[in-house]
């Protein structure tokens, strides 16, 4: 009998990861047969800028997970993200095609296309997602599955999830290149919801914030369904350049730095507690104090945070998300990281930890891999 096979891949601005999972009959949960991270080359805010590169990390990564699973690594599930992603809406419009008016699911699938035909046409955008959010039956809004309800007149109201065309073929010609073929690709924080968001906390309203390297992406859900989407181009990256520059070191010394003493609470440290750069580089006198560290990462993520409080305030949820927020990310490892969103956004914060892979991956391992874990969910 054939194995049933998926394969995530992750192509970050920091790493490249590809996880082989294998859905097994009987089991409920997929279970994880081996991981490939290899040093993002090429790629920037989720663009490549390098097609060799970026061919050579992928290669690297996928001979990584096929040498720890013993699976030859032929096709994947792929997460696609950074900063060329946009969001926006559009409404469609159709009568009930039944004589009796019961709504089908071919009903609600003219709407959706009803609502596609509305965008303006742009042949550098490329559409991921049209996620229907509020069904309305003969101007009855508030309708999450109107399937075999009665009804003349049924509307959707969508949310589009688009990116550039070019940066996506760019991105697909990487992976081809690298001799694997693409299943489909999903929007990284799409994914991600589906490793670490509960049934309940979508009902209740929530946003999963992914604090990646290049860029800050999110997600909001309400009432089960996605609500806005976006993403911020700043990130973990932008923080180790700032403390490149306000230390005056190389960008690798600030990357050991910010991962060492790195926090984002200034006044968790009194002035005398001091970091010397001689414990990175040998032979630099220079000193600085753990306090003004805190400072410049404080200072870059509270302009994450004030962009992310606009985005909020565009769909009227500022302060009215009962699920708060659940951070993942490669910066969401930074001490105080939990107590300074829940202070800038006023919301209950959490670490987003892939609880469906807690019987399969430690903790830390599964924390990292929540993208790629949330495709093959996804998948």
């Amino acid at each position: 009998m054939a194995r049933n096979i998926i394969t995530a891949l992750d192509v970050g601005t920091s790493t490249v990861q590809t996880v082989v999972a294998e859905k097994r009959k009987g089991e409920e949960r997929l279970r994880i047969l081996g991981v490939g991270i290899a040093p993002s080359r090429g790629i920037r805010r989720g663009v490549v800028f390098d097609l060799g590169d970026a061919m050579a990390s992928i290669r690297e990564s996928a001979a990584e997970a096929r040498k720890s699973s013993g699976i030859p690594i032929k096709s994947v599930w792929l997460a696609v993200g950074g900063s060329h992603i946009s969001v926006s809406s559009s409404r469609g419009v159709v009568a009930v095609s039944r004589a009796d008016g019961e709504i089908s699911a071919e009903d609600v699938t003219r709407a959706v296309v009803a609502a596609e035909s509305f965008l303006s046409k742009n042949p550098n955008k490329e559409i991921l997602h049209m996620i229907p959010r509020d069904f309305k039956v003969d101007g009855e809004a508030g309708i999450k599955d109107p399937i075999g309800m009665h009804g003349v007149r049924l509307e959707v109201d969508t949310l589009i999830i688009e990116c550039s065309a070019p940066l996506l073929k760019n991105l697909l010609k990487c992976v081809d290149g690298a001799g694997i073929r693409v299943e489909d690709y999903v929007f990284g924080p799409l994914a991600s919801a589906e490793a670490v968001l509960t049934k309940r906390q979508k009902e209740l309203g929530v946003m999963l914030l992914d604090l990646g390297g290049s860029t800050a992406s999110f997600m909001v859900f309400e009432e089960g369904v996605p609500l806005h989407a976006g993403v911020i181009p700043i990130g973990g990256n932008h923080i180790t350049n700032d403390i490149a520059i306000g230390f005056r070191t190389h960008v690798d010394v600030a990357e050991q730095i910010k991962t060492v003493y790195g926090s984002c609470l200034p006044d968790a440290w009194p002035k005398r507690d001091v970091i010397k750069l001689a414990e990175f580089v040998e032979g630099e006198e220079a000193s600085w104090s753990r306090k003004e560290l805190a400072e410049i990462i404080e200072a870059r993520l509270e302009d994450i945070f004030e962009l992310l409080h606009k985005e909020l305030k565009k769909i009227d949820r500022t302060q009215l998300l009962p699920a708060g927020i659940v951070v993942v990310g490669g910066s969401a490892a930074l001490p105080g990281i939990l107590e300074l969103t829940k202070r800038e956004i006023k919301l209950p914060v959490e670490l987003g930890l892939p609880y469906k892979f807690a019987n399969t991956l430690d903790e830390k391992s599964a924390f990292s891999l929540v993208t790629a874990l949330g495709v093959l969910e996804w998948a």
